[in-house]
């Protein structure tokens, strides 16, 4: 019986998971050589993957979940990007 009501719950929750999640848009910059991933209804990126020919690709930023924060840094001391 246990079991019946944890798989109703995973189920209800595959159901809606889909309707909670906001739509996400990539946008190609073929000038800027970046790969943008935005929010349905905002205009700043929460993830940016910068792929330039002369450079090695990297991800920043990287943007918290609530949108309040960035969570990578452009470059760190210890990993600077080449």
């Amino acid at each position: 019986m246990k079991l019946y009501r944890i798989l109703n719950c995973l189920v209800a929750f595959a159901l809606c998971a889909p309707l909670l999640a906001a739509p996400l848009s990539l946008v190609k910059d073929e000038d800027a050589e970046t790969i943008s991933v935005f929010r349905s209804g905002m205009d700043e990126p929460i993830l940016v993957q910068n792929a330039r020919d002369d450079h090695r690709p990297y991800i920043h930023p990287i943007v918290a979940p609530d949108g309040k924060g960035v969570l990578t840094e452009y470059a760190p001391g210890h990993h600077k990007h080449q």
